[in-house]
């Protein structure tokens, strides 16, 4: 990989201000230009273009890159599929409602296996379908001029929003996410001080969630950032695998405290002076310190740090003093091999590819959310053909955005309630502007100026999390009921009609989502510590991905149960707490493996080794058992005089599983017994 530093004053903008500011103009600036070129250029619903900007507006330029891509693409895939329903079933409305409930589940159910807006391309091939059918169920014959006429509106909002933020936004400098990088790097360590200074269950595990949530908003902006430039493009998978090493110390960093600190090796010189050398090296390292300068400062500490307690790791033959010696010298390496992945935003190259990191998608709450998406729109639309509601059409229509974007959710449930609560909002703000405002205006000067005002509280509201739900149902369903065409037509009637079909439709979207396929976070973390569990199962059978490719999986796992359990503190801190010991669990029988195919591993420590395997590949039935079979194996590996290193590493190793397993016997139980449950 090229060593060549990234420019820091590349992408300087045109226009400088505060970011969330800075998003809004863009926006408005955005959604002008795009319904003005579609007033000029006639395009049919020209409100469409400016629906378009709200949507893929984004607080990077990177990320309205990025979700413009996956729109247009997912526009595409909408249009073809609408086309396809319509030539099929148009004559038979209640197969066509069944057939787009269909095609709405498979896209929920993709898009919630997909990460950012890969994800939302999926969920644009899902809705647009409504978008375009439904309008063409009384007109089939019209059909391809409405899908081109919807197309060409999408790529017209896209091309103008693109083009807006690419000048007016500079995006992320190398500066800004090593800043970002640096601030990470300092609260792991100031948590791995907190835990050897016995600072609290509760506030490690609330700093651990912390640093997970920065690690993950670290990930988007490598992914966002990457979209928008090709030489950053080619850092991007080295700045993934610093995260995911800092993650993996993360993951440690509490059990390792814990050895450290352990009553029955307080009284012995290496562990004291192993703690000691931690203490140091993490001071150092919770001062922030971002550059080159601040890089050497970090890798100094860590190297000196490591040498210490790695040299008096080599002598030692007390294999408990040693499984606590090994841990602390790979998280140690952890750190080193982290900072040195951020290290290329300045131009230090880390002499080897990064390694190709991998997604976690939940097939479970995948189908979830593609069962309640065609368990809504098929309610509404059996009430549309049964009821023959002229404005039954819009309940679908919205539900397709509706069940779509809620996919993408972490809490669809609750969202689904936000959303409808931002459509009667916007109902209630599209009859003002409609019937109040806009009679007495004329032109299009007017006409944005009449808007804007609303359209900004939105913009503002989907910057907060407690009011992005409802700020962005607000947002989009607000140009929509407003409707603003050429020339202006005041229907109140018709306008009532679709207010109220929209609130149906929303009402049977939450219907879906909360009572009839309700939440059921229980269920979800019995799903995650299952998966956990069986990766570990895996582990020991050897049929596994690379180390970091492995354990970056896990923490997917272990973010999504935290997230899960939140509202039951209790129940998260067992949860997750098992589970953290069953990843070092599978940690270590990685390392296993690996020491296997090493050729100075002496001949009976590979025998010793493959004798207690079968063992091991029973640890989610039998904990204790492969626990007994594991410290059995450290025993014959550490009992000669002579044993090598390499052999009282392996020996090391297979204690501390032995010991994490026996605390950890009552997660795999658990999740053995949901096993016989489901």
């Amino acid at each position: 990989m090229s060593g060549a530093a990234i420019p820091a004053g590349a992408g300087a903008p045109l226009l400088r201000v505060p970011p969330g500011t800075g998003f809004v103009l863009r926006a408005l600036l955005a959604v002008t230009i795009a319904m003005y070129a579609a007033y000029q250029l006639e395009l049919d619903n020209p409100y469409s273009a400016g629906t378009t900007v709200l949507i893929v507006a984004a607080s990077s330029r990177g990320a309205v890159l990025s979700k413009s891509l996956w729109r247009v693409f997912g526009s595409v895939v909408g249009v073809g599929a609408s086309i396809v329903l319509i030539a099929c079933f148009v004559q038979a409305p209640m197969v066509f409602v069944f057939a787009l409930a269909i095609w709405l589940g498979v896209c929920t159910f993709i898009s919630s296996m997909l990460r950012y807006f890969r994800g939302y391309g999926a969920v644009l091939a899902g809705y647009t379908v409504t978008l375009v059918a439904i309008p063409a169920v009384s007109d089939p014959d019209r059909i391809f001029d409405m899908a081109m006429g919807r197309l060409s509106s999408v790529v017209l909002g896209v091309l103008v929003t693109a083009l807006v933020f690419l000048i007016t936004d500079r995006g992320p400098q190398p500066v800004e996410l090593e800043r970002q990088a640096s601030a990470v790097f300092a609260d792991t360590a100031q948590m791995i001080l907190d835990a050897i200074e016995n600072a609290g269950l509760a506030a490690i595990a609330a700093s651990r969630s912390r640093i997970a949530a920065a690690l993950l908003m670290l990930d988007q902006v490598v992914e966002y950032n990457a979209a928008q430039d090709v030489m950053f493009a080619r850092h991007a998978g080295n700045l993934r695998a610093g995260a995911a090493l800092l993650y993996a110390a993360v993951t440690g960093a509490e059990r390792m405290a814990q050895l450290l600190c352990a009553p029955s090796l307080a009284t012995d010189e290496r562990i004291a002076a192993a703690r000691e050398a931690v203490l140091e090296v993490m001071t150092v390292l919770a001062r922030p310190s971002e550059g080159a300068a601040g890089f050497a400062r970090r890798r100094e500490a860590i190297v000196a740090a490591r040498q210490r307690i790695a040299e008096s790791a080599a002598s030692c033959r007390d294999v408990p003093v040693r499984a606590a010696l090994d841990p602390t010298i790979a998280l140690l390496d952890q750190l080193l091999f982290a900072a040195e992945h951020v290290a290329v935003l300045h131009g230090r190259p880390t002499g080897k590819p990064p390694v190709r990191l991998r997604s976690y998608a939940n097939p479970v709450t995948a189908w979830r959310n593609g069962a309640r998406a065609a368990l809504a729109v098929s309610i509404a639309g059996v009430f549309w053909i049964v009821s023959q509601w002229p404005a039954g059409g819009s309940m679908l229509l919205l539900l397709g955005v509706f069940c779509g974007l809620l996919a993408l959710s972490d809490s669809a449930a609750a969202a689904s309630v936000q959303f409808l609560k931002g459509t009667v909002l916007s109902s209630v703000a599209a009859a003002i502007v409609t019937f109040g405002i806009l009679p007495q205006t004329s032109g299009f000067p007017l006409l944005i100026a009449t808007m804007a005002p609303f359209m900004t509280i939105a913009l503002i509201g989907t910057t907060r999390p407690a009011t992005a739900g409802m700020s962005t149902a607000f947002m989009i369903f607000f140009v929509t009921q407003v409707g603003p065409d050429n020339p202006m037509r005041y229907d109140l009637a018709g306008a009532l009609n679709t207010y109220l079909a929209f609130w149906v439709g929303g009402l049977c979207g939450v219907l879906a989502f909360r009572v009839l396929l309700p939440p059921d976070p229980a269920a979800e973390a019995m799903v995650l510590m299952r998966s956990i569990r069986n990766s570990v199962v895996r582990a020991a059978r050897g049929r596994l991905p690379a180390w970091l490719v492995w354990e970056h999986l896990q923490h997917q796992k272990l973010t999504r149960l935290s997230r899960r359990l939140a509202a039951d503190p209790a129940a998260r801190a067992m949860a997750v707490g098992g589970a953290l010991k069953a990843v070092l669990i599978g940690r270590g029988l990685i390392r296993l493996r690996g020491l296997l195919n090493d050729p100075g591993l002496p001949a009976y420590a590979t025998a010793a080794i493959t004798h207690a395997l079968p063992a091991l590949h029973s640890l989610h039935t039998t904990p204790f058992a492969a626990a007994a079979a594991a410290s059995a194996a450290a025993a014959t590996l550490s009992a000669p005089k002579t044993a090598p290193p390499i052999a009282l590493h392996a020996a090391a190793t297979l204690h501390e599983m032995a010991a994490l397993l026996c605390d950890d016997a009552a997660f795999f139980e658990s999740c053995a017994g949901m096993r016989r449950a489901a």
